[in-house]
């Protein structure tokens, strides 16, 4: 309640201009109300603050039967009755003290009253919204008319759970006739995903609802373009469309082979076009929400749909019916696809939105959250570099001499930079390790692309294994690299490289003081990309 509304100054003015009429929203306490006292407004006495509603001792149909009502002024419905079953008669009074209301008959007999209240009444409010409210001197409410309801209810009256509405023997009485109890219900969206809504009664409670019953209508039941498969069980058998493939091991969903997909509203605003193709999902295809929804075109042909979900970065893959020519929008998300081996009928064609060309590379295909380089690549990739290679040459090397035909580093903390004192672990720095030898694989159709690397430091995909026989330039690598120690001490001689200068003459002569030891090209080392 707004601390103005009960403002005594503005009480007391209100209650000396209707004097000769009716009150306006409040009332305070030792007053009277009969339907003879205000008979020239047929017993109304109190109204909300617009007029909406109106208090009134008042006779439903012309007989002798007076009830104190709340009344909707434009309808004239009553919605609200107190002395319902104890009707008085126009001479009766409703009196309002500081103890609540109550309304008695001609010989005093008490007929009807509020029930004991926890403190004084200080004001009776009737809200726009048909509440008849006792406040207290703090403007809290003792006692409203909404927690008790009649036979009808209003927008914004909440139903206490067991409220009971009971209707009236007839327009003109309002005795209680038939009645009924109102339950208290749920609905909830279940971890199964399944929405379900439940009725409690006392103890009692039961389901009423549980939708929906087959498996595959639940939206994300085999993950993202995960194919559902309608069993006559109605239990869901998961796989993925032709033309795609498990997102990962771990996790649910499709993804289509060799492309990538746009995320809603985001990369795909950025994206030519040109760069946007679709993948069918093949024949007797549904989608959980077409039963649900409108198609966004009709009688179009496919082009057209297809176009109309180029255009907008909210769609993520369309439905297209043949027949009709209506086309349906998969937008923002997208959830399972159901297939159904009983479904004869191939009128429904539905398409995925992918990214082709280079356009893939920018849009990896493992998350549809934004990747991120996680902290530990951030600080040792630039150590993935010459130092790195000179390191694992070396030690390719020696293991080599061996006759060790697997890569077992065991000594990966070595390679991490002493200043991340321990905050790196080994398990860390091999998955480095495996993933930098993979990229200098002298093949270069054998090297993952920044794709798979991302994917493979994230955990998104297994780790790949270096091929040994696609390393062996790093022997000599390594070899050279002891050879120059060697060189250093019988000459005494420090000034070398490992690489050619920049600026160094093809046809350098014997005296030159510094040693040249790569006797790989840099085409070798990184190849295309």
């Amino acid at each position: 309640m707004r601390s103005d509304m009960i403002d005594p100054i503005r009480i007391r003015q209100r209650e000396v201009v209707s004097l000769f009429h009716y009150l306006t929203e409040f009332i305070s306490p030792n007053f009277t109300a009969s339907y003879h006292r205000f008979i020239d407004d047929k017993g109304a006495f109190l109204f909300s603050r617009n007029g909406t509603f109106e208090v009134a001792v008042f006779n439903p149909g012309g007989k002798t039967n007076f009830y104190l009502c709340v009344i909707h002024v434009a309808s004239g419905t009553i919605i609200w009755s107190a002395n319902r079953d104890a009707p008085i008669s126009s001479s009766c009074k409703m009196e309002l003290t500081v103890q609540g209301i109550s309304i008695a008959g001609q010989d005093g007999n008490l007929k009807w009253a509020t029930p004991p209240l926890r403190s004084s009444v200080h004001a009776l409010l009737l809200t726009e919204m048909g509440n008849l409210v006792l406040l207290d001197r703090f403007n809290g409410s003792l006692w409203e008319s909404f927690h008790y309801p009649t036979d009808t209810i209003v927008i914004g009256q909440h139903l206490p759970e067991g409220a009971i509405l009971s209707s009236a023997v007839s327009d003109d009485d309002l005795s209680t006739d038939k009645f009924v109890t109102i339950d208290f219900r749920t609905a909830q969206l279940g971890a199964s995903g399944r929405f379900m809504i439940r009725r409690f009664s006392g103890s009692d409670r039961e389901q009423e609802f549980l939708g929906p019953i087959n498996d595959c209508q639940i939206p994300l039941i085999c993950g993202k373009i995960g194919l559902c498969m309608d069993t006559k069980s109605n239990r869901a058998t998961c796989s993925c469309p032709q033309g795609f493939h498990r997102v990962s091991q771990n996790s649910s969903g499709c993804m289509p082979s060799g492309r990538s997909l746009p995320r809603a509203c985001d990369s795909t605003s950025q994206l030519n076009p040109s760069a946007l193709s679709y993948s069918r999902l093949g024949y007797d295809m549904d989608y959980f929400s077409i039963d649900f929804s409108e198609p966004v075109r009709y009688g179009v042909n496919l082009s057209v749909c297809q176009d109309f979900c180029t255009s907008d970065c909210s769609c993520l893959g369309i439905f297209y019916a043949n027949s009709s020519g209506s086309c349906y929008a998969l937008e923002n998300d997208l959830g399972s696809i159901i297939s159904s081996a009983a479904d004869d009928d191939d009128d429904l064609w539905g398409y995925i939105k992918v990214i082709v060309g280079a356009a893939s590379d920018l849009n990896n295909t493992y998350s549809d959250q934004t990747q991120q380089f996680p902290v530990i690549a951030l600080v040792l990739l630039p150590f993935t570099g010459l130092l790195l290679m000179v390191a694992l040459g070396f030690l390719w090397w020696r293991r080599w001499k061996a006759s060790n035909r697997e890569i077992k580093l065991g000594s990966y903390m070595e390679l991490a930079d002493p200043r991340l004192e321990g905050r790196v672990s080994s398990e860390e720095v091999e998955k480095l390790v495996r993933i930098a030898l993979c990229c200098v694989h002298e093949e270069p159709s054998l090297r993952p692309n920044m794709v798979s690397i991302v994917g493979m430091l994230e955990g998104c995909i297994p780790l790949g294994q270096p091929k040994v026989e696609s390393l062996h330039f790093l022997r000599f690598y390594g070899r050279r690299f002891a050879e120059a120690s060697m060189i250093e001490q019988e000459n005494g001689q420090s000034d070398f490289t490992l690489f050619p200068q920049a600026n160094d003459s093809t046809t350098s002569t014997t005296s030159d003081s510094r040693i040249c030891l790569s006797y790989i090209s840099s085409q070798q080392i990184s190849g295309p990309r």
